[in-house]
């Protein structure tokens, strides 16, 4: 269980290297503790993509079903995991589940992924329900991750945020969509912080956004 508060702003008014000064001159002391890598994400939903539009009718409660790992996007893929999030308003939950390494490429196919699924050590009841699932998104971006000195509050800027479209079988990863001008930063905080969050977000110039990247994605891809 990683329950927590999820805030997030788009920002494409300034740089990158803006961003990151304005956050290391935030009254509570951020500093970077990871090195800067690439997330990867391919996301499953079902036929008709009912969490995509779950998400656009402004359901209050949303599942998102994706296989995410770090580093290259492409090639043999080590460590992958399982993620299922769930979010209710701003509060947000993960259950993740390590997966047997897989390749991606132009040979990838829904039934290839499957059969990772039915190797792997997640539940039978999780499996019974992706091998109902399809993978319709494919992502990569590049995340920096600061904590603020009282070790409460975790800030990520994902930045060359790229969308690919993803099919069952017969994949070139030749559609897809890159934002260059567009920067997204998101406060991480335990629930019981969240009378004190105000003091982090009133020190940013930005507006608070119910952005998704599983949403954006779709609709540059597919262009709804």
């Amino acid at each position: 269980m990683n329950i927590r508060y999820e805030r997030k702003f788009v920002v494409s008014d300034i740089s990158l290297t803006q961003l990151e000064s304005l956050i290391k001159t935030h009254p509570f002391f951020f500093f970077e503790i990871y090195p800067a890598r690439f997330v990867n994400n391919i996301y499953f939903d079902s036929f008709n993509l009912e969490n995509y539009f779950d998400r656009i009718s402004g359901a209050s409660n949303s599942v998102k079903i994706r296989i995410r790992w770090y580093g290259e996007l492409f090639g043999y893929i080590e460590k992958p995991f399982l993620e299922i999030k769930t979010k209710e308003a701003l509060i947000g939950d993960k259950k993740r589940f390590p997966l047997p390494s897989f390749s991606l490429g132009t040979d990838f196919t829904l039934k290839k992924i499957q059969q990772v699924f039915l190797n792997s050590d997640i539940p039978e009841f999780l499996k019974a329900q992706l091998m109902t699932m399809e993978c319709t998104l494919l992502n990569h971006f590049k995340r920096k991750y600061f904590q603020s000195v009282n070790r409460d509050f975790m800030l990520t800027i994902d930045s060359e945020i790229t969308y690919y479209g993803i099919r069952t079988g017969g994949n070139t990863f030749l559609n897809k969509s890159v934002e260059t001008s567009v920067l997204v930063l998101e406060i991480k905080y335990p629930p019981d912080k969240d009378d004190i969050a105000s003091n982090i977000t009133n020190f940013l110039p930005f507006r608070l956004s119910r952005n998704s990247k599983y949403i954006n994605g779709i609709e540059k891809i597919y262009g709804w």
